[in-house]
């Protein structure tokens, strides 16, 4: 029995956090011991101790030149003779080598994003990390081309409770009934963290809006998650003229009693995340999702199958896509069921999990070799 130790020093609840939480649960459905280091009364600290069987450690890290965790980690790896030392965020990387080394656990890390690494966490990369597990083939790329041993990176795709996130748990009338939207209207969704001002793209679904109205009112935009962009994009939406077809929901804790309900989900990052997790929840619930050519939504969605890939700036290509889909429902009812045919066959978060223990047994097989 392995004694795994993740670290995830992740403020909100995002991609990364769903990411911890999934392995989390299928590490425990193996019999595996699991630690983790998180920010304390974090959203990801709050769903693991409901998850229950996670030994939780609270501590704070700030960036990767923030070593207080570094005593704390040590002293848990060493009590607790701890196999693998799991980082995810890239602040981490530091604290989790630089412990694993004093502790004499071998260091996993996950890269999430689609960016370089700077030359020095590149350097320790290199030289102290055993694996790197990416999700996509593009950051498995971008990380090659910083001379990285491709040997060591392992390309592992993030999954999706196929379970949980099901075309059945809310129908499109219940949901625009919860939402009270007109009977026969039809929907279009986002779902993020309003931190960044480009962010997933929401801007260029209200400038969207704006334009689809202009030929039909019976469109909603449904805008899910909080943030300090929430209220600039009020005043976006006001500004355009959409604010009355426009819901902004907030926070959302159940989204798989959400998503369902969509008749188009958006996500049109800016940013260059690694793979759009929400994405494969929204694919999941059986929605056609339209995606942004930046980062690795393009490898999950198949373009003109169950979805779009248009760029994330483009909202005049946006408003004819969501047009498309809206006004053939033949082609939105395929697209439906090829997204959760995809999301099935590819994405589950069971064969993510199973993947990563064979990369924890490789890493332990390696040191037993030493």
């Amino acid at each position: 029995m392995y004694n795994i130790l993740i670290l995830d020093f992740g403020k909100y609840w995002g991609g990364v956090e769903t990411y911890t939480y999934l392995l989390c649960r299928g590490l425990l459905s193996r019999g595996i011991n699991v630690h983790v280091f998180c920010m304390p009364d974090s959203p990801l600290c709050r769903k693991l101790q409901l998850l229950g069987g996670v030994k939780i450690h609270e501590s704070v890290l700030l960036n990767s030149g923030d070593l207080r965790p570094v005593a704390k980690l040590v002293e848990c790896c060493i009590r607790n003779r701890i196999d693998v030392i799991h980082a995810n965020w890239g602040k981490e990387y530091w604290v989790g080598v630089l412990s694993g080394k004093l502790a004499g656990s071998r260091v996993v890390v996950t890269r999430h994003v689609e960016e370089k690494l700077n030359p020095l966490t590149a350097v320790l990369i290199k030289k102290f990390v055993d694996k790197v597990i990416v999700p996509s083939k593009s950051i498995f790329k971008v990380l090659s081309s910083q001379n990285i041993d491709k040997e060591k990176i392992v390309v592992i795709n993030h999954g999706v409770d196929t379970e949980q996130f099901s075309p059945d748990k809310i129908t499109k009338e219940a949901f625009r009934e919860k939402l009270n939207l007109p009977k026969g209207s039809y929907t279009v969704g986002i779902l993020s963290n309003l931190v960044s001002f480009y962010g997933k793209g929401h801007r260029t679904l209200l400038m969207s809006l704006a334009e689809i109205c202009k030929v039909r009112k019976d469109v909603y935009c449904i805008i899910m998650g909080g943030g300090r962009q929430l209220l600039p994009l009020r005043r976006f939406a006001e500004r355009l003229g959409v604010a009355d077809n426009v819901k902004f929901l907030g926070h959302v804790e159940s989204p798989e009693y959400m998503l369902p309900g969509l008749d188009v989900f958006v996500l049109l990052s800016y940013e260059r995340e690694g793979f759009g997790f929400v994405i494969l929840e929204a694919m999941s619930s059986g929605v056609p999702v339209i995606c942004s050519t930046i980062g690795g939504g393009k490898e999950i969605v198949s373009d003109g199958v169950d979805g779009y890939i248009i760029s994330p700036d483009d909202y005049i290509a946006l408003r004819d896509k969501i047009l498309q889909l809206i006004n053939s429902e033949d082609e939105r009812m395929r697209f439906s069921r090829a997204a959760r045919e995809n999301a099935v066959a590819r994405f589950s978060y069971l064969a993510m999990v199973e993947k990563t223990i064979k990369v924890y047994s490789e890493v332990l097989d390696k040191k037993c070799s030493i």
